[in-house]
């Protein structure tokens, strides 16, 4: 997998590599902000398995929904939305990816909903962390998973110095979130640096996991 921790222009088809399997991926375009945590963002480089899906693939759970100001473009006045978040493993059992999909009550005077494309499911992160230990169950096991992911993302949506609230869902998943996880992702979000806060959030974690490690 790719060694470096790079910062790269936003998301593209472009420039993507003949073999576009999940494999391939992880294994030669993912980044690596932490040793052994790898993540593919489709707000970088979207492969043909990412970006609009439609309807949410089974076997996915809601984590929360994210209240944030609405970056995509720049507007007269700040308008906030509010992005619920699903995730679920992808091939591996130890690969998980993370789904969102925006409200789209607050945006309906900048486009028009009649175009199905603006209301499906975004496959926005793949995630994987390499030497934890496989099997069933895992996420239920290991909740910091969920939490780095939740990090990755406000990262990836380049929320920096906004601030934002994550109320988490009352399903099996939502509910092994910690309860001071917004106010983590706040503090990360307020610094000026946020690429080298996000690596002090993931290192954390890190040590935090070492003994799932194999």
């Amino acid at each position: 997998m790719a060694d470096t921790w790079l910062l790269l222009v936003k998301a593209s088809r472009e420039n993507l590599p003949e073999d576009q399997s999940l494999d391939n991926m992880l294994d030669n375009h993912a980044l690596e902000p932490v040793k052994n945590i790898f993540y593919l963002s489709s707000f970088r480089l979207q492969p043909e398995f990412m970006g609009n899906i439609s309807p949410l693939p089974k076997g996915f759970v809601k984590l929360g929904v994210l209240n944030h100001l609405f970056m995509d473009l720049t507007l007269q006045h700040d308008v906030h939305v509010d992005t619920h978040i699903y995730i679920g493993s992808h091939g591996y059992p130890n690969v998980f990816a993370l789904f969102i999909h925006t409200d789209e009550k607050e945006l309906k005077y900048l486009f028009d909903f009649k175009d199905s494309n603006k209301s499906c499911y975004d496959y926005v992160l793949t995630f994987f962390f390499r030497g934890l230990i496989e099997g069933e169950d895992l996420l239920n096991k290991t909740p910091e998973i969920m939490e780095m992911m939740l990090f990755i993302l406000v990262f990836e949506m380049e929320l920096s110095l906004t601030e934002v609230q994550f109320t988490k869902s009352k399903t099996w998943l939502g509910k092994l979130i910690s309860p001071d996880l917004n106010d983590r992702i706040n503090k990360m979000l307020s610094e000026e640096d946020s690429e080298k806060a996000l690596i002090e959030v993931l290192n954390t974690y890190k040590v935090k996991l070492s003994n799932k490690l194999t």
